[in-house]
């Protein structure tokens, strides 16, 4: 029976401090609704939720802090780690489709990206390594169609910062626990 108690009050400490020492990942997601969209054609449409936008020929949706437009910019977050979109990008010969990453302050490109064929997938710009000098992002997606071929489209959804808590062990909550195990194991005792 001593024996059963005593893996029973190691398993229960080692549980108690894997659980309080874990990182908790963070999804920021990012309404775009705050954005400014400079439509061309005029049937490119928001969610009203600013989950999703759809986008056609030579569009551009943007929060540019720097333009002087109110954008408000993308607050960087502490620990931030990637931005992520999905997309479903309808191209016809040459066209292209694109997402630019910004110092919201300086207007700085941070990162680009690309693509020049229909397509649908997710992206993730990786900021893990982003200078702590930057506080605001600003980031604009956009066609630039090539030639009269075609009208391009792209669907941009479920864009989100993603950010990683730093794992912070509570010594206390486990030294409280461990003795409160070493006190009922110490009744037992007394029991028999």
């Amino acid at each position: 029976m001593r024996e059963i108690c005593r893996n029973i009050l190691l398993l229960s400490f080692a549980l108690v401090f894997v659980c309080s020492s874990t990182a908790i990942a963070y999804r920021i997601d990012i309404d775009l609704n705050d954005f400014y969209l400079e439509s061309n054609i005029g049937t490119d449409t928001i969610s009203a939720d600013g989950s999703e936008v759809t986008l056609y020929g030579e569009d551009i949706l943007e929060n540019d802090p720097t333009l002087g437009l109110g954008d408000p910019g993308i607050v960087v977050p502490a620990n931030l780690l990637t931005l992520n979109f999905t997309y479903n990008f309808s191209a016809y010969s040459g066209d292209e489709f694109y997402a630019g990453l910004f110092d919201g302050d300086t207007g700085h490109e941070i990162d680009e990206w690309y693509i020049y064929e229909s397509a649908s997938g997710a992206f993730s710009f990786d900021l893990s390594t982003l200078d702590s000098s930057v506080t605001l992002l600003g980031l604009e997606f956009g066609i630039s169609p090539n030639g009269d071929i075609g009208t391009p489209s792209v669907v941009v959804s479920d864009v989100y910062l993603h950010t990683a808590a730093a794992p912070v062990p509570e010594p206390t909550t486990m030294l409280l626990f461990g003795i409160g195990l070493l006190g009922l194991s110490g009744i037992n005792r007394k029991k028999k």
